[in-house]
C-alpha cells in the first residue's frame, strides 16, 4: 500500500530542510557572483572580455 506524503512530512525532515536551506544558500551566493562581480571588475578598470 502506497502512503501518501503529505507537506508536514517534509517540512519535518530535518536533513531536507538543511539540503534546502543549503541549496538556497548556494543560489543566493551565485546569483551575487554573476551579478556583482562583473560591475566590480569593471569599475576596477580591468577588461570584461576574455
Amino acid at each position: 500500500m502506497r502512503q501518501r506524503l503529505r507537506h508536514k512530512d517534509l517540512l519535518g525532515d530535518r536533513r531536507y530542510l538543511l539540503f534546502l536551506a543549503g541549496m538556497f544558500i548556494t543560489a543566493v551566493a551565485e546569483a551575487q557572483y554573476h551579478s556583482t562581480l562583473p560591475l566590480e571588475v569593471q569599475q576596477r578598470g580591468y577588461p570584461t572580455a576574455l
